[in-house]
């Protein structure tokens, strides 16, 4: 995944944001090596399983390298080759509040993206993802929402949309400047 790339995701989801009146701002791209205790030729452990509360180690092991462990006032978007939740492959994950387990606390506020979804629209799923941390919220039930569990991308029930309850949640997290 080259700057440009994710650079051109973030205009995508900076425009979903937009519809809500929040600026999405970030600092530019950087490629980095994995730190030590990751290891991609597996693709990325995120969690050992879909209903675990608690980080992989190898999740652990790149948020520490690559993140701010113990610091949520930031969101570290990190890019991987495939984002594993025990089995199963997923275009993004995010580690937001609601979801983990109190001991996992310091890691929180990052997000993990795999690399070649062209399919659920990288954009959108940056914006997905960014919306659990943001929502500090689940999946939506409705397809036409931006939250709703698999991003949709054509026809009039696209997700591509922030409901009125989950905009009032992003706007009243702290990571959103007023």
């Amino acid at each position: 995944m080259s700057e440009w790339q994710v650079d051109g995701y973030l205009e995508i989801a900076k425009q979903r944001y937009a519809q809500v009146g929040v600026d999405l701002t970030w600092d530019y791209p950087v490629v980095c090596d994995p730190p030590a205790g990751v290891n991609l030729t597996d693709g990325f452990l995120v969690r050992t399983n879909t209903d675990t509360r608690s980080l992989a180690p190898e999740a652990k092991a790149a948020i520490a390298g690559l993140g701010t462990v113990g610091n949520t006032g930031d969101i570290h978007l990190i890019y991987v080759n495939e984002v594993k939740i025990g089995l199963d492959l997923r275009p993004g994950s995010s580690v937001a509040d609601y979801w983990y387990d109190e001991s996992e606390e310091g890691y929180l506020c990052n997000v993990f993206m795999g690399t070649g979804y062209p399919d659920v629209g990288e954009g959108y799923a940056i914006a997905h993802e960014l919306g659990h941390l943001l929502t500090d919220d689940d999946h939506s039930p409705l397809p036409w929402q931006l939250m709703y569990h698999r991003i949709r991308l054509e026809g009039p029930t696209a997700s591509r949309r922030f409901v009125n309850s989950e905009e009032t949640s992003i706007k009243d997290n702290s990571h959103v400047q007023k």
